[in-house]
C-alpha cells in the first residue's frame, strides 16, 4: 500500500509514526534496510529510535506479511498494542513459505523463530493484540484462529468479507478509524517499558 494512503489514515494521530518496508519480501526476517540485516539488529535500532523519541506507548500495525511482522517486532519491542490485518501466520509456521524465507535470508528458520503463539504466550509483558480478518477468507480465518484463546488477543472478524486486504475493507466501510481509536484506548496506560532504557544511539 502507498505510504501516502497510510499517512492519510494515521496522520491525524498525535503520534510519531515510523513506516517500515520489507524490500526482501522475507516477512521482515531479513531486517529492514537502513536499520539492520536481521530481526535482532533491526529490533534494537527500532527500540533506540522509540527511546530517542521519548515514547510513552508503542503501537504496531501491519497487514498480510506485514501483519506477521507487526506481531513479531511488536513482541521484540515490548509494544503496548498491536493491530494486525489479515496476518499471514500459518504459512510461516511451517511449509514452503518458511523455506522460501530461509532461502532469501540465507539460513533456515527454526520453529522457535516462527512460533508466534508461543512467543505471545511466554511474553513477560504481553501486548494488547487485535486481529482483523474477513470471515469468508479461509486462510485468514485459520491464521487468526491460530492465536485464539491467548490472553489479550481479540478477534475482529469482518462478516461476509473475503478480501485479504482488510485495511482497505475497513476504510471502505468507514470503520478503520474506530478500530485504531479502540486500539489506542485499550493498549496500556502510557508506560512503555523501554522508555527509560539507554537508546541504541547512546551505546553505539
Amino acid at each position: 500500500m502507498s505510504i501516502y494512503f497510510m499517512h492519510s489514515l494515521l496522520g491525524r494521530l498525535n503520534a510519531n509514526i515510523i513506516y517500515l518496508f520489507d524490500w526482501s519480501h522475507s516477512y521482515y526476517f531479513g531486517g529492514v534496510s537502513g536499520l539492520g540485516g536481521d530481526v535482532e539488529t533491526t529490533g534494537r535500532r527500532l527500540h533506540g529510535i522509540c527511546a530517542d523519541l521519548q515514547s510513552r506507548r508503542v503501537l504496531c500495525l501491519g497487514q498480510s506479511a506485514g501483519g506477521f511482522g507487526a506481531l513479531h517486532y511488536g513482541l521484540k519491542l515490548g509494544a503496548d498494542g498491536i493491530v494486525t490485518f489479515s496476518p499471514k501466520i500459518l504459512p510461516v509456521v511451517a511449509g514452503r513459505t518458511r523455506d522460501r524465507i530461509g532461502t532469501r535470508i540465507g539460513r533456515p528458520l527454526t520453529e522457535d523463530e516462527t512460533n508466534l503463539r508461543h512467543q505471545i504466550a511466554s511474553a513477560e509483558r504481553a501486548p494488547h493484540i487485535e486481529i482483523v480478518y474477513g470471515t469468508e477468507n479461509v486462510a485468514d480465518v485459520a491464521s487468526a484462529r491460530h492465536l485464539s484463546g491467548l490472553p489479550r488477543v481479540v478477534e475482529r472478524p469482518l462478516q461476509g468479507v473475503s478480501n485479504h486486504g482488510t485495511i482497505q475493507e475497513t476504510v471502505s466501510s468507514n470503520t478503520f478509524g474506530t478500530l485504531i481509536d479502540g486500539l489506542v484506548q485499550s493498549s496500556g496506560s502510557g508506560a512503555w517499558g523501554g522508555r527509560d532504557q539507554a537508546s541504541i544511539s547512546d551505546s553505539q
